[in-house]
């Protein structure tokens, strides 16, 4: 009863061929390495300056209202003509200055923000210390009472 059942040895697997497909007469099959999208690279070469001319212009924008809200601003405080005259050619100098400090750039997940309020106090306080060095110390009191009056208009 101690028979010996037969070993078998394992049996070899083929590899696996590879099917090829039929190709029609008029079909050329791409060539490896050959896998460069031109269509895509002259996309991005005109949609890239369009995105960034996009963000400039409202970039752009937003800033020439600030301005155009703070000129609007020194118009109604001013008493004359020459003193509107003169704080809006410092205001031009003093302005990219502090819209810069105050403004906060988006990121991915963040929209951009600037903050008014503390914009405008910097410029007024700025403005009046450059009053007082030019010898117009009526100006610069008046300066800053006027910035307590539109921080409290702009934060209701």
């Amino acid at each position: 009863m101690n028979q010996r059942l037969p070993i078998k040895a394992p049996r070899r697997r083929r590899a696996p061929q590879r099917r090829r497909a039929v190709s029609p007469p008029d079909f050329q099959p791409r060539r490896r390495g050959t896998n460069f999208k031109w269509g895509k690279l002259i996309l991005f070469v005109i949609a890239a300056p369009f995105a960034v001319w996009a963000y400039q212009d409202g970039e752009a924008e937003f800033e020439s209202k600030v301005k155009e809200d703070m000129t609007g601003f020194f118009s109604i405080m001013a008493v004359t003509e020459e003193e509107q005259s003169y704080l809006l050619s410092r205001f031009e100098r003093v302005h990219p200055i502090y819209y810069s400090d105050h403004r906060r750039p988006g990121g991915r997940r963040r929209a951009p923000s600037f903050d008014q309020p503390s914009y405008v106090k910097s410029v007024f306080a700025r403005l009046g210390q450059i009053a007082r060095q030019d010898g117009r110390g009526n100006l610069a009191v008046r300066l800053g009472s006027e910035s307590k009056r539109v921080v409290a208009f702009l934060e209701q």
